[in-house]
């Protein structure tokens, strides 16, 4: 089966392949599932720093949500690299922690995926593939499969993704609970929206929490 591209209404009903059809984890903290690069654990150190739990375990949920997809859809885990897949996951809504923007929210949390994989030795190929499916919300001509694995996982999350059962839901999320996850992410949409852009190479880690 070839992965859908993520319209809701063009979504697979194929179910997951078992109840507990969900990731090994590399550590108890992260949620990776084949990755285990020490960039991995840094990546989840670095974006914790940065964003709030409810942000930090929507991404968590993403990802396992989006392997979760890859598997029900029949999708060879050669198809993709899973370290990436991680990383987007990770990084596509960090930019809540810069406050408001008035350009491209997607930009800016890519801007932080960059900065992070440039510091820790990765290629201009893997970069570019992590920018790409980060400013990529909505499918077009030039998809790639991670960007369609994040708006499986993104669309899960919302409970709109027929590849995800809801007993896996309700598993992952008793684990990596919202919090209050949809608040945050509306106020920061809305700031998003009305204020102008800071540099984004300026935004710090949360101090004190």
């Amino acid at each position: 089966m070839i992965l859908p591209p993520c319209d809701p209404v063009e979504l697979s009903a194929a179910p997951a392949k078992g109840p507990d059809d969900l990731v090994s984890l590399t550590t108890e903290a992260d949620g990776a599932g084949t990755a285990r690069s020490a960039a991995v654990a840094a990546a989840a150190e670095h974006v914790a720093a940065l964003v709030p739990a409810a942000i930090l375990n929507h991404s968590r949920r993403c990802y396992r949500y989006a392997v979760t997809s890859a598997r029900a859809a029949g999708l060879e885990e050669s198809s993709y690299n899973d370290e990436l897949l991680y990383l987007v996951c990770l990084f596509h809504d960090v930019a809540v922690s810069a406050g408001a923007t008035s350009g491209s929210f997607e930009q800016a949390s890519a801007a932080h995926a960059t900065a992070f994989m440039r510091e820790h030795g990765f290629g201009q190929s893997e970069i570019s593939e992590v920018q790409q499916a980060i400013t990529t919300p909505t499918p077009g001509p030039d998809d790639t499969v991670l960007a369609r694995l994040i708006r499986h996982g993104i669309l899960a999350d919302a409970g709109h993704n027929d590849l995800v059962q809801g007993a896996t839901r309700t598993r992952v999320e008793a684990r990596l609970p919202r919090l209050d996850y949809e608040t945050l992410i509306d106020d920061a949409m809305l700031a998003h929206a009305l204020s102008p852009a800071p540099d984004v190479t300026m935004i710090q880690p949360r101090r004190g929490d």
